[in-house]
C-alpha cells in the first residue's frame, strides 16, 4: 500500500454496510500506520448499523425523555443495564467515544465519511485542528448546498466542553425553517499528533434519522435542534451513490489532490 506521499495522491474505499465500533478499530490501527508514512492519506466512506454514539462532550450526552419513560415504564427502573437491554431489544448498539462532540444516532441511509489524513498538509499550518474542521463543514456545506440547492447555513453555535459548564464556539451545518434548527449531519474529528481521523456524516433518507427520537441530539431539546434529511426536504429519492460521488469530488478539490485511487476494503481489514 505504499505509494509516493510527496504526491497529492489520497486512496479512498466504501464498505458499503458496516459496524460503527469495528470501523472505529480499523481507524484506529489506519491512523498509527498513516503517522508513520506507511500509507498515504486514506477516506473510507460507508453507512452503518444503528447505532447511539454518546461523545466526549459529557454534557451533551442526553437520552430523551421519551426514551427514559419508555426504559421506566419496560423495567420500571431508569439504569444502565435497563438502558443498555431496552436499546438491544430496539436492535440499536451503542458505543461511548473519544470523538468531540455529544449525542449522536447512526444509521442506514446515512453516509458517513472518515477520512484518515495528515491534516497539517491539508491545512498548511502546524495546529490547524480548527482549520481542518472548518474544512470539513464547507464540504458539507457546499455538497448540501450546490449538489442539492438546499438552504443550508454555517451556524456558530456553542458547545459545552466539561462539568463546570465551560465552552467554545464551533461550527456546524444545519438548515433553518419556520425559525428553528435542523441537523442534516454532523461531524465527530479525531486527532493523533498530526492526523486526523473519525468524520462527518450526512442525512439522506427519512429512516436514517428515526433513532434521533431516543436522544437530545448534541444535547439540544427537540424545540432548540431537530433533525432532517435530504430526501425530506426535496421530496424525491436520492440515490446515495451520487451523495458519494460528490462527497469525494469535493473532498479531492478541497483537500488538494491530484488523485483519489480506489482500494479494495478487504485489504484494510487485513491491517
Amino acid at each position: 500500500m505504499v505509494n509516493n506521499l510527496e504526491e497529492r495522491i489520497a486512496y479512498y474505499t466504501d464498505f458499503l454496510f458496516s459496524s460503527y465500533k469495528e470501523l472505529f478499530k480499523i481507524q484506529e490501527k489506519l491512523a498509527l500506520l498513516r503517522a508513520k508514512n506507511k500509507i498515504p492519506d486514506l477516506i473510507i466512506l460507508s453507512e452503518h448499523y444503528p447505532l447511539i454514539s454518546f461523545g466526549s462532550a459529557n454534557n451533551h450526552n442526553r437520552f430523551s425523555k421519551l426514551f427514559l419513560d419508555n426504559v421506566k415504564e419496560n423495567y420500571n427502573d431508569i439504569n444502565q443495564e435497563n438502558i443498555l437491554g431496552y436499546l438491544e431489544n430496539l436492535n440499536i448498539d451503542f458505543s461511548q467515544d473519544s470523538r468531540g462532540g455529544g449525542a449522536t444516532y447512526i444509521g442506514p441511509g446515512q453516509l458517513l465519511t472518515y477520512p484518515i489524513v495528515d491534516f497539517y498538509k491539508i491545512v498548511n499550518t502546524e495546529f490547524g485542528v480548527d482549520k481542518y474542521k472548518e474544512l470539513i463543514d464547507k464540504i458539507m456545506y457546499e455538497v448540501l448546498k450546490e449538489k442539492f440547492n438546499l438552504d443550508v447555513k454555517m451556524v456558530e453555535v456553542k458547545q459545552i466542553l466539561n462539568d463546570d459548564g465551560l465552552r467554545k464556539n464551533r461550527m456546524d451545518v444545519w438548515i433553518n425553517k419556520n425559525n428553528r434548527n435542523y441537523k442534516i449531519g454532523g461531524k465527530g474529528i479525531h486527532t493523533t499528533r498530526n492526523i486526523a481521523y473519525n468524520g462527518f456524516s450526512i442525512y439522506i433518507k427519512p429512516y436514517s434519522i428515526e433513532g434521533f427520537k431516543y436522544i437530545d441530539a448534541c444535547g439540544y431539546d427537540k424545540d432548540e435542534l431537530d433533525v432532517t434529511c435530504i430526501e425530506y426536504e426535496l421530496k424525491k429519492e436520492i440515490n446515495i451513490d451520487k451523495v458519494k460521488e460528490y462527497v469525494l469530488d469535493k473532498m479531492k478539490e478541497k483537500f488538494n489532490y491530484n488523485k483519489l485511487v480506489y482500494v479494495d476494503p478487504l485489504n484494510l481489514k487485513e491491517i
